[in-house]
């Protein structure tokens, strides 16, 4: 993967029961990048890979373990993913 190859990942951020995260964060690790999920726990984030490394996108949500998720992909790929979050407790 080389500089400023434009990357799409959407899915959805979603319990361990299925249910809709409202309002979680998305992040590209090491940056201010990011996005929110909607009311559905739909999310869309697009962005420039400016490094040879493979990117990383970090999910949060309040009372939730913090997701991690190494990206591999090509130039031109559209990530789609359902990323369920586990409770802290």
């Amino acid at each position: 993967m080389g500089a400023s190859d434009e990357i799409t990942v959407e899915g959805f951020l979603v319990d361990q029961s299925g249910e809709p995260l409202i309002g979680g964060t998305l992040v590209l690790k090491g940056t201010s990048k990011g996005t929110i999920s909607d009311i559905d726990g739909h999310f869309n984030f697009q962005f420039s890979n400016e490094t040879a490394t493979a990117p990383v996108l970090e999910f949060s949500y309040t009372g939730y373990k913090k997701l991690s998720f190494p990206l591999e992909v090509e130039k031109g790929n559209h990530v789609y993913a359902k990323f369920i979050m586990k409770e802290t407790w």
